[in-house]
């Protein structure tokens, strides 16, 4: 009896073992495309609450990640196919020291299997927004050295069809937006392209507005004198900078759109 015993307890010991080490094991993001903040964390009392949501976003994007928020547009694929994301998650701990916040970020995916979870941070300031902020910072530490690049499980190889179009259709680069006029607050910039990447000029003044460069996870930077952010193709008529406002601790947008 005692040998039973003690088999079934090395069995369940193995087994918790394993499903640790496979929640601690990063790469397995890199079989999701998209990665989704909730605009309200089941934990918060209201939508960003201390800006929890646009800091997990900022410092997500830092390493490659693509990340959308809950409450905006989704892409056409990740309508048709939910499982190309990953749903993110604030979870928090009962901190073993008194008057501390600890918390951790669980990844999970379409079928509510965690795939991933942090390592828990940790935060000894007395401000809720502080210790909040200091505690996901440090949570997402193990991030810091990890970027991001998407490559498909077998499962999403399969050729699809997205709102009547193939998936696999070649899709918008920002060449098809080279040497048109962009208009942003009735500005004229034009886009050019260097060996870098791309430049974006204002086409009055010619100065230099912001350097676009592509990281490795395919996503692509807008750097200028401030700001600091990532920009996408919307449609064929329109880009979009996001960016974290350091100032106001907000994300902010900025459209460019064809002139007509």
């Amino acid at each position: 009896m005692k040998n039973i015993l003690f088999i079934l307890t090395a069995i369940l010991f193995c087994t918790t073992f394993a499903k640790a080490q496979e929640l601690n094991d990063i790469r397995r993001l890199n079989d999701y495309k998209y990665f989704i903040v909730p605009m309200q964390f089941k934990t918060a009392d209201e939508p960003n609450e201390y800006l929890l949501s646009s800091l997990t976003k900022h410092l997500l994007e830092k390493e490659g990640f693509t990340v959308l928020v809950d409450t905006e547009r989704f892409p056409d694929e990740l309508a048709f196919n939910p499982c190309l994301a990953l749903k993110i998650e604030l979870q928090d701990e009962e901190a073993a020291i008194k008057f501390s916040r600890e918390v951790y970020m669980k990844f999970t995916d379409c079928y509510n299997n965690v795939i991933y979870r942090t390592a828990s941070g940790k935060s000894k300031k007395k401000m809720y927004k502080d210790s909040y902020q200091e505690a996901l910072r440090e949570s997402m530490r193990d991030l810091s050295g990890f970027t991001h690049t998407y490559v498909p499980i077998e499962e999403n190889k399969t050729e699809t069809q997205v709102s009547g179009i193939a998936a696999t259709e070649k899709p918008l680069t920002f060449l098809d937006f080279k040497d048109v006029d962009l208009i942003a607050d009735n500005d004229i910039y034009r886009l050019s392209k260097i060996d870098a990447g791309y430049l974006l000029v204002n086409k009055d003044s010619e100065k230099r507005i912001a350097f676009i460069s592509e990281n490795s996870s395919g996503n692509y930077l807008y750097n200028s004198e401030k700001i600091n952010g990532s920009i996408k193709i919307l449609d064929k008529k329109t880009l979009e900078v996001e960016y974290f406002d350091m100032e106001e601790n907000a994300m902010k947008k900025i459209t460019y759109t064809t002139k007509k």
